[in-house]
């Protein structure tokens, strides 16, 4: 099942890609249904998303994409042969200031955003991601209770470089795929990411991995 939230109508570039991908996976022998999902709220929507997947006849996974996402035509297909209960692909944030939407724990407990660049990019375990482009194996919902995405608040992480004004009452605004992972990783399941795809991220302009190089280049001079 290929998942699609939507609060809007996606853009032109992804609806192309999602195309493209779903030629490219059948060519390569798996079969696809493509859910789509609007409303205003995106945890519902993948909420909703989680359920027709589990109910669908023979299905094995599901594949979260945004409609912001620009992807390759086998991206499912090299996710699915990293045959990890969940592996995303690494987006980076639509901004100016882009930064990887992957982070991994540091030594104080706190997230790390990672950048690896495809060239060199492999899989790797990480702790948090966005869900814009994520592969999860169906079975794991069995045991991640309901209601699998939602945001809520909670304690800031110890070091939190925030500012004081993000916080209500001392807590931050934890993220729906942020609460997600924390619980499935709580479980016991791990998250990889593939570093090797590369996904551009719709703005203003399409943001990929150059964006972020670029940028810190800049600094450098």
């Amino acid at each position: 099942m290929i998942g699609i939230p939507l609060h809007g109508d996606g853009k032109e570039a992804f609806w192309s890609s999602l195309q493209q991908l779903i030629f490219a996976t059948a060519k390569g022998g798996v079969d696809t249904a493509v859910m789509k999902r609007k409303s205003p709220y995106l945890a519902h929507n993948r909420n909703i998303i989680v359920r027709q997947a589990r109910n669908w006849p023979g299905a094995t996974h599901l594949l979260f994409l945004d409609a912001d996402m620009e992807v390759p035509s086998d991206t499912l297909l090299r996710l699915l042969a990293a045959d990890k209960d969940m592996v995303v692909a690494n987006a980076y944030l639509k901004s100016e200031q882009t930064k990887p939407l992957v982070d991994v724990l540091d030594k104080t407990d706190n997230f790390m955003s990672i950048h690896i660049p495809p060239e060199d990019g492999q899989l790797h375990r990480v702790h948090r991601a966005g869900t814009g482009v994520c592969l999860f194996k169906l079975h794991i919902f069995d045991t991640i209770p309901f209601p699998w995405f939602f945001q809520d608040y909670s304690d800031p992480p110890k070091n939190w470089p925030g500012k004081e004004e993000d916080l209500i009452e001392g807590k931050i605004m934890v993220g729906e795929d942020t609460r997600f992972f924390m619980l499935a990783l709580g479980l016991g399941f791990k998250l990889y990411c593939d570093f090797s795809i590369e996904i551009g991220h719709i703005g203003d302009k399409v943001y990929t991995w150059k964006d972020y190089e670029a940028q810190h280049e800049e600094d450098k001079t």
